[in-house]
This record gives C-alpha cells, structure tokens and sequence, in this order.
C-alpha cells in the first residue's frame, strides 16, 4: 500500500471516529438507560419511577467515561439535578431530583425511599406516618406522601428499630430512610459451629438469599447441595445430602419456615440427588455442623434452618429455565401493605435430557410447588399459612441387554402449617406453629441377571405416614444480659409398611458368607407420639463475654415401649479484641427413629432405641480490620453412644436397589467416634470480589467386635475453594473440592475352590475425588426487571471420579474356582448446563 493510501485511509478513519464521537455525544439515550448504565458502573442512584418515565431522554455520550459532571450537564437539559448523599466530595451514591412543581395549589409531598441501615437492601411494608396520613413503601422501599403542616415522619417496621425524621422544609423533599435491625440477645450466636452459606457478603448476617445462590456454581441449581462445600462436610458429588462431621445422612436435621420436613429430597430412594426447594423462594439457609441450640432436637449431627423470603413486593416474578430445571415463582402484597403471599412451581428436567441422551437409561421426573400466605392483624400479632408439596415418578433402568436391574419410586410428600406470631410486649414474644405432614411411597423392583453374580429378586416397598405437630416458643428477656427461651413440642404419627422381598442371591453372596435365599414380610402399623420440652439461658456478664445454658427432654411413645431423654449444652463466645472471637461448646444429642425410618426394606419390624452423641467443640476466628480478610480454626471431637444398627454394601452402593445386592450386611457398632480440625479463610476486599478456601483433617470410626474401623464415608483430607468476581453486568465463579477418596472393601482377582475372602472391611480406599465447577452469567437490568443468562460447568475437567467398584463372578475352566474382574463406577461427567431467568416486579 502506498503512503499516499495511508494517509487517506487514515485520514478517513480519523473523519469516520470524529462523526461517530459527535453522534455519540449528540444522540438521546432513555434516561433509565443511562441511570443503568452508570450504576454498573458503580454509582447509586435515588429516584421516583414515577418521575423516571421510560419517554423521558438525555443527551449523552456513553462510550466517554462516565462522570458525574457530564451527567448532570445531560440532566440540565431536563431540569432535574443531582444531590450527593451526605455530602458530594466522593460520593456515590446521588438523589435525583426533579424540577419544581409548579406554583399553585399543589400539594406538597415527601417522597423517599427506606433500606435496610446494614445491607442497604429496599425495605417493603415499612409504615410510613407523618401527621394523620399513614402510607407503606412498596416493593423497592419508596413511599409517597402528604406533607402539609410539615410534622415528622414516623418510620416503623416489625423487626426494625422506629426512627422519627424530620422533613425538609423544601416544597418536595426526597429522603432516604434507614433502619437498624432490632438489636436483642436472641442474635447473639454462642455455639461455635454454625457456618453460614452467604459469600457475597461476608459473615455479618449468615444469610444467602435467593440472588447469590446464583453465584456459586453447583449442579441442578440446588440450594442444600452447596452445603458439601462447608467445612465437615462428606460428600462425592452426587447426593443432596451430606455426611456432617462423621455421622450419617440421617443425621441432620432439616427445617423450613420452622416447620420439620421429613426427606426433602427428589430422588429420595436413588441417593437424594437433588433437594426440594426453588432457590427463589429462600431468604436464608444456615448450617449447624455441632454444638446446635436445643431448641433443635432429635437429630444428633447437624441442622439446615432454611427461611423462605420475607422481603416481598407489591407483585413480582422469578422465572427460571435451564437444561436440568424449570421454575416460575409469583409474589404479591394485599393493598394494605400488611399482607403477603408467594406461590412457587419448579420442574427437574432430567427426564427431558435423558430422553435426548439415553432413552433406556429411564425416566426420572419430579416436581415441587410451595406456597404461602401472611397477614400482621396488628403491630404485634401476625399469622401465617403454607405448604410444600414434593411429587416423583422416576423410573431408572441400568440394563444389559435386555438384564439388570429395573427401579420405579412413586413418592409424594405434603406439608402444610399455620403459624402466630405474637410479640406480647418489648421483652417478650412467641411463635406457634401447627403443622401436618403426609408422606406416600410406592416402590417396587426387579433384578433379573443370569450371571453367577447375582440372581432374581424382587422388591415391593409400600409406605404411609402422617404426623401432626404442634411446637410453642416462647422468648423472655429479663434484663438487659439475661434472655430466657421456653419451648414444647408435640407429635402424633402413624404408619404403615408393607413390604415385601424375594431374593436369590448369586454365586457373590455365597462366598461372603452371605444367604442365598431370603425372604422378607414386613407388615406394621405403628402409630404413637412424641415431644420434647427445653429451656435456654442466655447471660451476657459482660461486653466480652456470651454463655448459653440449655436443657432439653424429649420422649417417644410408639406402643412398643415408651423411652425419654435428656439433653443438656452449654456454649461460650469470648471476644478477644475487637476482631477476635473464641467459641467454645459443649453438649449431648439424642436421636430417636421416627415413624418413617424404620428400616422395612432390610427386614427390620422392631424400632431401636435412641442414640445419642457428645459433643466437643472449640474454635478462634479473627478479621485482618478492614481488610477483607477473616481465618477461622476450629477442632472438634464426637463421641456417638448405642448407634444403631444400619445395613451397608460392601462393595457398591451406587445401586437402583441397595437391600437387594449381593453385597448387602448389617453393620451393628458399639460405639462410635469423629474428630477434626478445620481450617477456613474468607477474603472479599470489595464488593465485587470474593474468595474462601477451607482445609479439614478428620476421621470418622465405629467399634465393631473391639476393633475401630473406618467408617465407609471417613475423609481424611479434604480443600474447598471458590471465589466469585463481577465485573459490571458479568458475574464470573469457581467452586474446586478436592478429598481423600472414601473406604471401600476389595476383593482380590480370583478365588481357588472352596476358598473364602479374606475381607478387611473399608480397609482401602477409593482414589481422590476433584471436581471443578465453573459459572458465568450476564445480566441486563431495566427499570422494574431483569435479564440473566448463565452458563454452568459442573466436573469442569471430566474426571472420573471413581464411587464404587462392581464386581462380576466368572468361573474359572483352569483352576475350578472363580475370576472376580471389576469395573469402576463413576460419578457425574462434565456436565454443562445454560439457562435464563426473568425477574420483574
């Protein structure tokens, strides 16, 4: 090219850009627009949507960078100005306000908006009083009201501190409000294991909502499956449900909206892989791995205490789709601002994807729906209703040619509750909930291989259950530094099993030692009742120290035989400095079976007695100031006493039928024992980034004939980290988990005539377990919604993290004895997920 051309071209170049700046600058933009813009940008903005109409335009250039000087010149052009929060050097955070009215006989109003004092989140239902006129904010905190006279306003709001503020004497005042949360002696937390699953914003309020599950990769959009990332926890990727510092799944209990929900999971009978609750409809989910409150009984490991949202607008909608669910959730407020109600209907679709990638594999369909509905009848009295309904069809296929195994699970699970709230006075309140479970599974099953492994067999698995509950708590505070919590609890349960089991067991079952031949009847109605009372102290001698004292009683009455238990705790936090916490606890946990865990399908007719463990917990956590950066240490020792007796799979578990495997024993321990350390570090320097990493050493082993031994989910080692980065309207995360594989018993490659395995059991170990989950999402907002679309990739590197070995039995023509070949059973593949969500309001 000649330099003649060059210069042209370069000079048309130059020409093209000085057109396109000044269009640029010249060009009308929607105000809303640029107010977005900006704010992804990193301002903040207080305006009326009334005033901020989608037809009103400014002319601005937004590829120049954004200042607030240039925006307010655009404004001018309209008459409106900007007014900095508190003063304008640095901030930003700015009123928008619009030109005068008009002289006249208008009214004069206040117009502002209240947010929460901590979090900085719009306030709904808040009452807004000035003179004798008393209005509500709605969804996004803005109110709206007469102002003649110019007396203060009073702000007021259950849970919140009431605030007087005086209203400026200009015509039109435009204010925003903020509240401190009620500071009582209930929201001191003295147990020590209690991790919240909020990244976002640190550990200050122990709360995830709805908007930052969206930021931690986890598959099938699932809310308790990010629990597995938590120190103490066990799990391989693949169910819902975690092992809690070295006790069993069923070892944890789960609450929602305080109500306790028996088995909340899809997939219940196939290893729980997905929980029941739409991510929108939740506020919170805090995770007690020990020393847990007595206010929370019968469960001797762990407790997941989810809130649904409380902060609910005028009208709003979260719809949701992705390759593995679909969801829509609906919420409103009565015109009064004192009512609220949410409806919520999600769809797993695996079914659909299974149709597309392996149509023999099943069909495994499953649904939820919640909802409720609240009204505060005065300033102190409020009432409550909902439900929650799970419903599965799943069907799973894992055949050879026309042989294997065939499953199907029918199972419908119902929860509904009423509740009253009443605060009787500024130093006492309590809570009622009444609460009705039903619980419906049908099951049955097929095993049908000709090989020597195992033979034909056959499962019906019928169950009933229905409880009914009452629970009353009661908080009292005496002074200043004394609190007092009262409760009772009551239940009345009943059921039916009806089970049945023929099986012939293969050549396998034989040289375990194991019967060939079983057959199994089941037929119980058990029915009866159970409760509990307890009592908690908590003392605040001083600025630097919090005891908790706690007693707590419970029984069960089946028919069969009537047992109690007694259950005390203590915990302590010292605070050692300003940015130092020690906390220590201490306590006993009972766990007695419930109406629905009997163990039928294994042949058990009998209810065991309780077990129970004993805690010990000690743990320092300290923040760098305000750096970001907070560590946390924290060791703990579990003694569990009379443990039940469970039934296990030697070799692999990862089966459609379990009870009816060749691997299948009873595993019957005198007594039990865990301990760890884990070690835990939180960084978030801004907003827009966070980072954690969490390492814990523990064990986990039963007594079994004098001789400690591994339990099959013992984790000697395990690292989680993640971090979570938005960039503008991106949002960019990571979650790796990596952990010492799990115990496993092997069998060696072949076996003489007449010769029994030597079987070491959990005396190996599977390889390690690494999985990487990626995420990334762009959202587009507007003025009352907005635009997500993610991409999830779960198992990142396709690792075949390896659950299970299955094992074949092939005779052997040379020596007359048998070839014992195995296969390892792997885990999720890389999975990869892209979805959209829609939300308005």
């Amino acid at each position: 090219m000649t330099p003649l051309c060059r210069r042209l071209l370069g000079a048309a170049a130059g020409l093209a850009l000085s057109v396109s700046q000044v269009a640029a600058e010249t060009r009308a933009h929607p105000l809303v627009s640029v107010l977005n813009a900006y704010e992804s940008a990193g301002y903040s903005f207080v305006y009326s949507k009334d005033l901020v109409r989608q037809d009103l335009e400014v002319r601005i250039d937004l590829d120049a960078e954004f200042s607030i000087p240039r925006l307010e010149a655009s404004l001018t052009q309209i008459g409106f100005r900007l007014e900095g929060l508190g003063n304008r050097t640095g901030s930003t955070t700015w009123y928008l306000v619009p030109p005068d009215l008009p002289s006249g006989d208008a009214e004069p109003t206040v117009k502002g908006r209240v947010l929460d004092a901590d979090s900085g989140v719009p306030l709904s239902g808040v009452r807004v009083e000035i003179g004798a006129q008393v209005v509500f904010t709605d969804a996004s905190g803005w109110f709206e009201v007469p102002g003649r006279g110019r007396p203060p306003l009073q702000v007021s709001r259950s849970g919140y501190q009431a605030r007087e503020v005086p209203v400026d004497e200009r015509l039109d005042a435009l204010l925003e409000i903020t509240l401190q949360v009620e500071t009582r002696m209930e929201e001191v937390v003295v147990v020590s294991s209690r991790y919240a699953l909020e990244r976002s914003e640190g550990a200050s309020v122990h709360t995830l909502t709805a908007q930052d599950f969206e930021k931690i990769p986890e598959f099938g959009d699932d809310v308790l499956r990010v629990a597995n990332h938590l120190p103490g926890t066990a799990s391989i990727g693949l169910s819902a449900r975690p092992y809690v510092r070295g006790g069993l799944q069923d070892e944890t209990l789960v609450l929602f909206n305080d109500v306790e929900l028996l088995e909340p999971f899809h997939l219940k009978d196939f290893q729980s892989v997905f929980s029941g609750f739409n991510p929108s409809v939740i506020e919170s989910v805090d995770v007690y791995t020990g020393g847990f409150p007595v206010r929370y009984g019968d469960r001797m490991s762990g407790v997941m205490d989810i809130e649904p949202s409380k902060e609910i607008g005028s009208f709003g909608a979260d719809l949701m789709v992705s390759f593995l669910t679909a969801s829509a959730a609906f919420v409103g407020t009565t015109r009064d601002g004192r009512g609220a109600w949410a409806l919520s209907a999600r769809r797993g679709n695996l079914d659909l994807v299974l149709d597309v990638l392996d149509p023999d594999a099943g069909r495994p369909r499953y649904s939820d729906f919640f909802g409720s509905v609240s009204y505060e009848l005065n300033d102190r009295t409020g009432v409550e209703a909902g439900f929650i309904y799970y419903d599965d069809d799943v069907e799973l296929k894992d055949l050879d040619e026309g042989d294997g195994e065939l499953a199907r699970s029918v199972y419908r699970n119902a929860y509904v509750w009423l509740q009253l709230h009443r605060q009787w006075s500024e130093r006492m309140q309590s809570s009622t909930v009444l609460s009705f479970g039903n619980i419906e599974n049908d099951r049955d099953g097929f095993i049908a291989d000709e090989d020597l492994e195992e033979g034909n067999s056959s499962l019906t698995d019928e169950r009933r259950f229905r409880i009914w509950q009452l629970t009353h708590r009661q908080q009292l505070f005496l002074t200043d530094h004394l609190g007092l919590e009262l409760g009772a609890e009551l239940a009345y349960q009943d059921g039916s099993y009806d089970t049945l089991a023929v099986i012939e067991r293969g050549v396998l079952a034989e040289l375990i030692g194991l019967p060939v031949e079983e057959i199994r009847r089941v037929v119980q109605d058990p029915r009866g009742t159970s409760g509990g009372l307890y009592a908690s102290f908590r003392y605040l001698p001083t600025s630097w120290l919090s005891l908790e004292a706690g007693i707590r009683w419970d029984y069960q009455d089946y028919g069969e035989a009537f047992e109690q238990q007694t259950s005390p705790r203590l915990s302590a936090l010292v605070e050692m400095g300003e940015n130092t916490e020690l906390r220590l606890s201490a306590g006993r946990f009972y766990q007695a079976e419930q109406i629905h865990e009997l163990q039928a399908a294994d042949g058990v007719s009998r209810f065991q007695p309780a077990q129970y463990a004993d805690h010990y917990i000690a743990g320092v956590q300290h923040r760098f100031g305000d750096t970001g950066l907070s560590l946390r240490l924290e060791g703990f020792h579990k003694r569990f006493r009379n443990p039940k007796r469970r039934f296990e799979n030697l070799f692999n578990s990862l089966v459609l039928m379990p009870e009816l495997a060749s691997d299948r024993v009873a595993v019957a321990p005198g007594k039990a024992r865990a301990s760890g350390v884990e070690i835990s570090a939180a960084y978030q320097p801004v907003d827009t980034f966070n980072a954690w990493v969490g390492y814990t050493h523990a064990y986990a082993d039963d007594e079994l004939n004098g001789q400690w031994v591994k339990r099959g989910w013992d984790q000697r080692h395990t690292v989680s980290a993640g971090m979570t980065w938005e960039p503008g309207p991106w949002t960019l995360s990571a979650a790796v988990l990596w952990h010492s594989g799990w115990q496993t018993t092997l069998l060696p490659p072949s076996l003489a005539e007449d010769e029994l395995p030597d079987l070491e059991r959990n005396a190996d170990r599977l390889p390690d377990y690494v999985s990487l989950d990626l995420r990334i999402a762009r959202r587009w907002d507007w003025q009352d919604q907005s635009l997500t679309v993610f991409f999830e990739l779960t198992n990142a590197f396709d690792r075949d993290n390896v659950g299970a070995y299955e094992y074949d039995v092939e005779e052997d023509e040379d020596s007359g004895g048998y070839l014992l070949p195995s296969e390892p059973v792997t885990l999720l593949p890389r999975m990869p997920s892209l979805g959209v969500r829609w939300t308005f309001n």
